[in-house]
């Protein structure tokens, strides 16, 4: 088994992320030979770290099959040391492989919690696992990605790689550096490459001859077929890993979903016919800047029968999101729908429905009214019409809630200067449209 370790290029404040020491915090990704751990081979572990405000890229390379359970062993035993352990969809691939193949290797060091396994979450002594892939679920549609590959999420961010296998490229490639490395053993009659070096790192006599790779911290390897296919490995895994820990910027965006922010305040109208709520968060301003460069639109499901039917269109305008000017801000925009919506009673069955006003009235005072200009009032029938501009919400926050039709989820409030004066009501109608805007 070869081991490397080295340096990268990467600012430590990505590891801050996580509500524990940076140093606790622990990047992996794993290479395999195949999905199933029955039938194929784990032979490359990297993770990175923080040590002493240095990020570090260590990886385990498998270069003899019959030493995968010592890779296991060294990895699990190396995990302990940690408390947060990130990867990238690693709950449905990486850490399942791993327990799988250390229960076949009879092994019971693998001290990482897998989310869902109730007896894991149970033991508050293994490290805890964090899938960035899960988590940043709930973003895709607004972020307008066309799916939530690493390899997509870096391009949105703009992180490039050298290398452009793919892990399915990777298994013919190692297969074949098998064969070259035993051969090139042979033939110098002693390994070309020692377990115990850091191959990757400076040295006095490499520095020269092994020079920086394009600021990735990667090292470029010596010349022969074995080190050149080793180098297209390890560099395969190292920018997953890099990449990894890149993505981890979009994170903070959880914030606004479990309400980690404030509205500073309402602007209105700040673009007719909108409100505008400003929402101070703990964004970093860049990210802002690169997630909300242009207002993100969602229409909204119902149409609004207006006044004037021809002047107005049946579609809603949409919420919106665009980056504030004050540095962690955003702008949320939202529509002021005008027109004539309906405001349902609970109770149909206490009431008629009277066809002439075209209204509901309850059968205390609608009793009076003859027969033929009355009927029992149905779901959609029980209403009392009102007309005015009024502001969508997607939970009834604020009342009295109007709908255009009984059953629909969606309803609106008058849009008065006294409806959104509350701080917590702000906070609370912003929250319910921000939650409908990602998921």
């Amino acid at each position: 088994m070869l081991h490397f370790e080295q340096t990268i290029d990467c600012p430590a404040v990505y590891f801050d992320l996580f509500g524990v020491p940076a140093g606790r915090v622990l990047f992996f990704d794993i290479e395999t030979t195949g999905f199933s751990p029955e039938s194929s081979y784990v032979y490359l572990i990297g993770c990175a770290y923080v040590d002493e405000n240095i990020v570090k890229l260590r990886q385990w390379f498998l270069n003899d099959i019959s030493e995968e359970k010592s890779l296991v062993k060294e990895f699990g035993d190396f995990v302990k040391n940690f408390q947060i352990l990130v990867h990238y969809n690693g709950t449905t691939f990486d850490l399942p492989y791993l327990q799988k193949k250390a229960r076949r290797h009879r092994l019971d060091n693998l001290y990482f919690r897998v989310e869902g396994d109730d007896a894991d979450e149970k033991n508050e002594d293994l490290t805890q696992s964090y899938d960035v892939y899960r988590h940043l679920l709930p973003f895709k549609k607004i972020l307008g990605l066309k799916d939530l590959k690493q390899k997509t999420v870096e391009q949105f961010l703009g992180v490039f790689r050298k290398d452009i296998l793919t892990g399915k490229d990777l298994i013919p490639l190692y297969t074949e550096f098998i064969g070259r490395y035993r051969y090139e053993c042979i033939r110098n009659k002693n390994q070309i490459f020692d377990g115990g070096t850091n191959f990757l790192a400076d040295s006095e006599d490499q520095t020269e001859k092994i020079p920086d790779f394009s600021g990735t911290g990667l090292k470029k390897m010596p010349d022969s077929p074995a080190s050149a296919m080793l180098f297209t490995l390890l560099l395969h895994n190292g920018e997953d890993i890099l990449g990894l820990i890149k993505i981890c910027r979009l994170l903070p965006l959880k914030g606004l979903l479990d309400g980690d922010f404030s509205v500073a305040e309402s602007i209105s109208p700040l673009l007719p016919p909108c409100k505008t709520l400003r929402i101070d968060t703990k964004l970093d301003p860049d990210l802002l800047n690169l997630c909300f460069f242009k207002e993100i639109t969602k229409p909204l499901p119902a149409g609004i029968p207006a006044a004037d039917a021809e002047q107005t269109p049946h579609c809603l305008p949409a919420v919106s999101l665009a980056a504030a000017l004050t540095p962690g801000s955003l702008l949320l925009h939202i529509p002021v729908i005008s027109g004539t919506l309906k405001y349902f009673f609970e109770n149909y069955k206490d009431y008629y429905y009277l066809p002439v006003e075209d209204c509901a009235m309850h059968k205390s005072i609608a009793q009076f009214v003859g027969k033929e200009y009355r009927k029992k009032a149905t779901q959609e029938t029980c209403y009392q019409k009102k007309e005015g501009d009024f502001l969508p919400q997607p939970e009834e926050i604020i009342s009295p809630a109007f709908r255009r039709y009984a059953k629909d989820r969606f309803s609106f409030f008058e849009n008065t200067k006294e409806a959104l004066l509350n701080p917590s009501v702000q906070k609370s109608f912003a929250a319910a449209l921000l939650k409908w805007l990602f998921c």
